[in-house]
């Protein structure tokens, strides 16, 4: 419950009253990666603030920084949501809050945890985007799909949605991104006020920056030929949002008297900003955290992810080419920007409301809405299977200067505290895409929490073996894990995706068979 505002404590006064009980809450986003995804998360915190309305919020954050993937590397010591931790609260979480991005590998750790513990009835989707290809995709599949047809409610930044929110007639509300509401007010601005700094947040050409700090080679040359001439006529500086894009700057503009301003705390950027009268950006949230603050802004670039989501926007603008940009230029030079801020500080509450207005009926009452332990369909339980996420030991293998990815062990979590009667547990296993050392015949240990239940003997007339394996309701998630005798080595080796590995016995045709059925 982090603040920048100073408390003031009045010992003599005692402790304040509590009108209502504290709140627990989950909440995804990143940090220390991409500014934007913090505007959007602390936009979203200010209208939880409003929507409990004095109640002490506590926040257990899910980190989808890439750099976290898979979240099974990590021992849980960190003060974020790490596997396990929803089976331990679970009863005590009043809503899981998924801000900004709704769905992808990002995501799918959080939401196999949800499914595996019943919690999805409790899922509040906010601010997402979902313009393009990638969240169509991986929101028809598990374990998104069933997060979403039980979802809470669902809020989303653009009027466009995928075609699957529609077929499954899932409520969807329009609300523009939260991500401006995170700045708490406008910067006063003597009436008559014209443009004097101007601030550039430019990222790297594809192919040169990180994901989600990139965008078209053409456009970066635009923006970096209009910081130069722009460099003559006005104060100019460079804020960068990432470290990539401070090297780069900080080497390419080296003698040119154009400052370059970064920091890894997106925090201080809160006080960086209000410096500019303008911000000419490629990026979406850098524009709309200008507009927070009352600033205008021009966003050069035009995908759909800013096209969609800007509309409605009356301050931020986006264009993709030079008589564009000098059109929107000449806009705010002529426009009084004491005005524009008062104009954006009454946009903000109108967008506040219109969220309150949503929220508040959803969430704004103790109670909570029931676990989902037991599943409509089995198809349910099946998403609730950790089935993607297999957790891998050993590590990496070093050998003739190749790094070869060695696995002989695997787990499969499975949900029985979903059960509510006697199942079975259905797969078969196979020859996956991985080969081992051919002098050893592969053998297969398949443990149910540490008891064996079957041993897999393969050799080139034995490829596959279909498995039923008898389960019962549990208070806890129970584990399934697959021991090999020897290691494996991919036949290929894809360096962009280290965590998408399989070991070499495949799992498929997964399934959780009820009796009832």
């Amino acid at each position: 419950m982090n603040s920048s505002a100073p408390v003031t404590v009045n010992e003599s006064a005692g402790p304040a009253p509590v009108k209502t009980r504290p709140r627990n809450l989950v909440i995804s986003g990143t940090n220390f990666w991409n500014p934007g995804d913090d505007f959007v998360r602390d936009g979203i915190i200010r209208i939880l603030r409003e929507v409990f309305g004095g109640a002490p919020l506590n926040f257990l954050f899910y980190n989808f920084n890439a750099d976290f993937f898979p979240q099974s590397k990590f021992s849980g010591i960190a003060d974020f949501l790490s596997e396990g931790d929803l089976d331990k609260y679970r009863d005590d979480i009043d809503a899981i809050i998924i801000a900004g991005l709704p769905a992808g590998d990002e995501l799918k750790d959080l939401y196999y945890w949800i499914l595996a513990n019943g919690l999805e009835g409790r899922v509040c989707v906010l601010g997402a985007g979902y313009e393009n290809s990638y969240i169509a995709h991986h929101i028809a599949g598990e374990p998104e799909a069933t997060v979403f047809r039980n979802a809470r409610i669902v809020t989303g930044r653009t009027a466009r949605t995928p075609e699957f929110i529609r077929a499954k007639r899932i409520q969807y509300h329009h609300i523009h991104c939260p991500a401006i509401l995170s700045v708490p007010t406008v910067k006063e601005i003597l009436p008559g006020k014209k443009i004097e700094r101007i601030g550039f947040s430019i990222q790297l050409p594809q192919g040169e920056g990180i994901s989600n700090h990139a965008c078209a080679a053409e456009l970066y040359d635009l923006s970096v030929q209009i910081l130069r001439e722009l460099s003559v006529q006005h104060p100019v500086e460079v804020v960068a949002h990432h470290k990539t894009e401070y090297f780069h700057f900080l080497n390419l503009l080296r003698g040119e008297n154009i400052p370059v301003v970064f920091s890894s705390f997106y925090r201080d950027l809160f006080e960086l900003y209000p410096r500019y009268d303008l911000m000419i950006t490629t990026r979406l949230h850098a524009g709309l955290f200008a507009n927070g603050h009352g600033i205008p802004g021009i966003i050069i670039n035009d995908t759909d992810r800013h096209t969609h989501t800007l509309e409605g926007f009356p301050h931020s603008v986006w264009v993709n080419n030079r008589a564009q940009f000098d059109r929107a230029l000449a806009r705010w030079r002529e426009a009084d920007l004491a005005a524009i801020a008062r104009e954006a500080e009454e946009f903000k509450q109108r967008l506040l409301a219109r969220y309150l207005g949503v929220l508040r009926p959803v969430l704004d009452n103790d109670a909570k809405p029931a676990l989902r332990m037991t599943p409509e369909r089995s198809g349910e339980l099946k998403a609730a299977l950790l089935a993607r996420r297999i957790e891998y030991g050993r590590g990496v293998h070093l050998q003739e200067g190749t790094t070869r990815w060695v696995s002989n062990y695997g787990e499969l979590r499975l949900p029985t505290q979903r059960l509510s009667g006697p199942a079975a547990l259905a797969l078969t296993l196979g020859i996956g895409d991985l080969w081992c050392y051919k002098a050893d015949h592969l053998q297969t240990t398949v443990n149910l929490d540490g008891k064996r239940v079957r041993q897999a003997a393969f050799t080139e007339d034995k490829q596959e073996f279909k498995l039923t394996i008898p389960l019962q309701p549990s208070d806890r998630t129970q584990v399934l894990t697959l021991e090999s005798s020897a290691s494996f080595v991919p036949r290929e080796i894809d360096e962009n995706s280290r965590d998408r590995r399989r070991l070499a016995v495949k799992l498929s045709d997964v399934n959780i068979l009820l009796h009832e059925q």
